[in-house]
């Protein structure tokens, strides 16, 4: 790989204006990190019928445990989540929305679809669907190099 080549440098720069010009504005004083959170345990609940665990966040997040309880906490305490003993196991702590856990999730999610609908209008519906099939074989991308690269750990 050629080691400045300005394609790589532009996409780089390009990626990182879209990703601080992405977030929508804090909605209730929650962190990027929070609305992260809340999504995940809404995915978890709707795409795979389950209630998650801390250590599960923690895995899906990438990040450890404790860092994971203290966003729980925050949102715990704000209203926005709560801990339920798992009931087939006393030792694991499920993680589930409460209902204004709930409400501002979706409120998020409709701020970042009204974003994304402004792109739509900007851009056109056909190049909006290329640059989402795009990100979306970038992201197979990443993936292949991130299995290949655990693959290479234990090799």
């Amino acid at each position: 790989m050629e080691e400045n080549n300005p394609i790589a440098k532009q996409l780089l720069h390009s990626l990182m204006q879209f990703r601080s010009h992405f977030r929508p504005k804090a909605y209730k004083g929650l962190k990027p990190s929070e609305y992260k959170l809340l999504f995940t345990i809404k995915a978890a609940r709707k795409h795979h019928d389950l209630d998650i665990t801390v250590s599960g966040l923690s895995k899906y997040l990438q990040v450890t445990a404790p860092s994971v309880t203290q966003i729980i906490n925050r949102l715990e305490r704000d209203g926005l989540v709560e801990r339920q003993m798992d009931p087939n196991d006393r030792r694991s702590v499920q993680v589930k929305l409460t209902k204004e856990g709930e409400e501002i999730t979706e409120k998020v999610l409709e701020a970042y679809l009204n974003k994304l609908q402004g792109v739509i209008d900007y851009f056109g519906e056909e190049k909006s669907q290329q640059f989402a099939e795009m990100l979306s074989e970038m992201m197979d991308y990443f993936n292949q190099q991130e299995s290949a690269t655990k693959r290479d750990e234990w090799s």
